[in-house]
């Protein structure tokens, strides 16, 4: 398993083109089905929403947001921070869509 700070060095090689985005998820697999494990357990979600669907919604922004990284504008200068946490938002999104529905209060 890839630890904290392990997802870094990938994404900047994505970025860099010198591995592809499907190559970079096969080999950070395990990592990104825990994260979508447990944001799947955290709440009662509907039957038809799996923890598979938050993990491809985690995975679609993380690549949206890794490509949107700028470094001079980023308080860490992190490509893993800044991708995986606009990837956590958007999947946490997504998953309260599905809970919820588009209603703005429960």
């Amino acid at each position: 398993m890839i630890g904290r700070g392990g997802l870094e060095a990938g994404l900047r090689a994505v970025r860099r083109g010198e591995e592809t985005f499907d190559v970079f998820v096969h080999r950070t697999r395990e990592r990104w089905t825990n994260i979508a494990d447990q944001l799947h357990n955290r709440w009662d979600m509907p039957a038809w929403y799996s923890a598979d669907d938050i993990r491809q919604d985690l995975l679609l922004a993380t690549w949206r947001y890794s490509w949107r990284f700028n470094k001079t504008r980023s308080p860490r200068g992190r490509v893993e921070h800044y991708a995986v946490m606009n990837g956590l938002y958007a999947a946490r999104k997504a998953a309260t869509i599905a809970r919820l529905g588009h209603r703005p209060h429960r």
